[in-house]
């Protein structure tokens, strides 16, 4: 974070900033016990007073090399209703605060026009909404 800040990108996150470009991957769920408790609460707390986002997905990626899920990092995917640059910073910055050392962050968003995003995320199970099994 303190890299971020002094080079000024800290603060401006956008939406669609994208450092490492378009690029495929494999995706793994994490299982919301999975995910750190403070994290999990921050993140449903932090969504349901805001309200921009339909739905907040959180994954492990596979690991091109060895074919496994090394399970070291926690991928979210936010479905936001638009483009909403202010709440994809915030939310960048709370969760990067309370993700715990041994994990690394990344955040990505999709928003209804990316019709095949969308499509696999509804194969998922969100962390939030609170979904009732």
């Amino acid at each position: 974070a303190v890299a971020a800040l002094v080079t000024g990108k800290l603060t401006h996150n956008r939406v669609d900033d994208d450092p490492a470009g378009k690029t495929t991957v494999t995706l793994l769920a994490v299982p919301d016990e999975k995910v750190p408790m403070k994290l999990r609460q921050a993140i449903r707390v932090f969504c349901a007073q805001r309200r921009v986002p339909i739905g907040v997905y959180v994954f492990h990626q596979m690991d091109p090399k060895t074919g496994q899920y090394p399970g070291n990092d926690l991928r979210v995917i936010l479905w936001l209703r638009g483009a909403d640059n202010d709440f994809y910073n915030d939310f960048c910055l709370m969760a990067q605060r309370l993700t715990p050392p041994h994990l690394e962050f990344y955040c990505a968003v999709v928003t209804s026009e990316d019709t095949a995003s969308v499509a696999f995320l509804q194969k998922n199970k969100p962390l939030w909404p609170l979904m009732k099994e």
